[in-house]
């Protein structure tokens, strides 16, 4: 902080205290009135002005002081210091202080709910990766083994690759509630025929086996 903002920073603390100031003027003014209309010694206005100016002065140094210790409180706070170490002078702080404990608390929650999630997106996506390796290494071997490859056996490869695909697809979709959802009436006969020509290949051989 350079000295410009610490100058500033000092005036604000003691603007901050300008009711006060200017309600023990106004106190004093009403009191020197009320001495001119009851025609009262002035002096009684002078000496109370003598006397109280002094307390006063502390009561405005002390009053900036733990305005100061407030600030370095929240500048902790913001800093990754935990809210607990908090002492509320009165209720009007203790307030303060529940807040900060919901608005911790929530985002705390955030946090956990959102590692949470990267964590079973991480999983989801290894295993979808050991998943689709199997066909790809199996086309592989079957590659490197210099035989000619069955349009079956490479079929059969190609559909599971595009399930896998499709789970991840799927997933991604699952995962993301923020698109509107269609709803409608579909023929339940026609999607699992859709589906068993779909996976014939993989379905046939163990039917007749």
């Amino acid at each position: 902080m350079t000295f410009k903002q610490k100058y500033l920073y000092i005036a604000r603390l003691f603007w901050d205290q300008r009711l006060f100031i200017i309600f023990y003027i106004a106190l004093l003014l009403l009191i020197a009135l009320l001495c001119a209309l009851y025609a009262l010694p002035m002096q009684l206005c002078w000496d109370l002005t003598r006397l109280t100016w002094l307390p006063v002065i502390v009561l405005v140094l002390y009053r900036v002081y733990q305005e100061h210790q407030q600030i370095k409180q929240c500048q902790s706070y913001l800093s990754g210091v935990s809210p607990d170490i908090y002492h509320a002078n009165n209720m009007v702080e203790n307030s303060y202080i529940d807040v900060i404990h919901q608005f911790k608390d929530k985002s705390d929650t955030t946090k956990n709910d959102a590692y949470q999630s990267i964590r079973e997106h991480q999983d989801y996506l290894m295993t979808w990766s050991h998943a689709i390796k199997t066909p790809l290494t199996a086309l592989k071997i079957q590659a490197d083994s210099q035989m000619l490859l069955s349009n079956h056996a490479v079929r059969q490869q190609v559909l599971l690759i595009e399930r896998q695909l499709e789970l991840l697809l799927n997933y991604e979709r699952l995962s993301d509630f923020n698109h509107d959802l269609e709803f409608g009436w579909f023929d339940l006969k026609r999607i699992v025929n859709d589906v068993v020509q779909r996976y014939a290949t993989f379905l046939l051989p163990k039917i007749y086996r």
